[in-house]
């Protein structure tokens, strides 16, 4: 997280995309240091968009009650990229 932090703002980027599609299985321990770290990163300013959450990682979430709707999510990187480039 820390370094996650520091990089931010020395790269002064308004948004951090965490790409989670290499990620096969969340419990709350792995939730609650995302939540954390968009948290902290709000708190600097920076926009976070977690992208690439697999259905068996999205079922897992529901099914342990963590709550993801204060999150901003994409189905994917690309569609994400796609957006940006575009604005």
């Amino acid at each position: 997280m820390e370094s996650t932090l520091t990089q931010s703002i020395d790269a002064r980027i308004n948004t951090l995309i965490v790409d989670l599609s290499g990620v096969v299985m969340v419990d709350t321990m792995v939730a609650h240091q995302i939540f954390k770290l968009m948290d902290a990163l709000k708190m600097l300013g920076v926009q976070s968009i977690v992208t690439g959450i697999r259905p068996e990682v999205a079922q897992t979430a529901v099914q342990l009650g963590i709550d993801f709707s204060d999150i901003k999510t994409a189905g994917n990187l690309q569609n994400v990229i796609k957006k940006f480039i575009q604005s």
